[in-house]
């Protein structure tokens, strides 16, 4: 049966609200901090419903086969001291072919992706990024999986924003930086040129989950891939 869902979040940004247009609208923007996306959002674009630049946008999704519908609503706001007040809306309607999917828990998917965003304009502002994801295999699909993942990253508890960490990443070296972002089943790690974010989609039925924004250099995206999905692999089980 089809349900509504509202999902509302509201962050504050180190950045101009122009900076902070660009990282929603932009191709390259999005690839900071969300994932790859085919190309820019203009007001031609067919699923761009209100464009004000730099502060207002809608873009709404076509109705699915299921009849799910969803929006996405961007109002940004400048304050003193070059910073940003940014709302987000997610809201529509769930489809029958989205039975488990949970409102909450991807809000709590919001809450990392925009912390994402906020990370990128405190240490990486101006920079290109190389975004990658990798999936560990269905193995990780399981209640106890979130634990495995975290010892495998030297995490024994309840990790904290703060921790440090090394783990060796066969294909592409050291990998060593600080926990930035920690809730249950969502980790972030910041290092020197690179964000990660751990993502445990367990409850939904989908395996855990790994993106990569790599800053500032020339990244081989295949490579980089695999070298995740072969670290996942030697945890889970191919």
């Amino acid at each position: 049966m089809a349900k509504e869902f509202r999902i509302e979040k509201e962050i504050e940004l180190a950045a101009r609200p122009g900076q902070v247009w660009d990282a929603i609208t932009t191709a390259a923007g999005n690839e900071t901090w969300l994932w790859s996306t085919p190309g820019d959002l203009r007001p031609e674009v067919p699923l761009v419903a209100t464009w004000e630049q730099p502060e207002h946008l809608v873009v709404r999704m076509p109705p699915a086969q299921d009849g799910s519908v969803q929006a996405f609503e961007y109002v940004i706001e400048g304050r003193d001291g070059g910073m940003t007040v940014l709302r987000f809306v997610h809201s529509g309607v769930m489809g029958d072919s989205w039975e488990g999917e949970d409102p909450e828990l991807t809000g709590h998917g919001w809450d990392m992706y925009l912390d994402t965003l906020a990370q990128y304009f405190l240490h990486f502002a101006g920079s290109s990024a190389t975004y990658v994801c990798a999936e560990a295999p269905e193995s990780s699909i399981s209640a106890d999986a979130w634990p495995v993942l975290l010892g495998a990253l030297g995490l024994d508890g309840a990790p904290a924003v703060g921790d440090r960490l090394k783990l060796n990443l066969p294909g592409a070296g050291p990998v060593e930086g600080v926990v930035d972002y920690a809730r249950p089943a969502f980790l972030g790690l910041r290092t020197y040129d690179a964000l990660y974010r751990f993502h445990g989609r367990m409850p939904i039925g989908l395996p855990i989950a790994v993106a990569a924004y790599v800053y500032g250099r020339p990244v081989d995206r295949e490579a980089l891939k695999e070298a995740w999905t072969a670290w996942l692999a030697g945890i889970f089980g191919s």
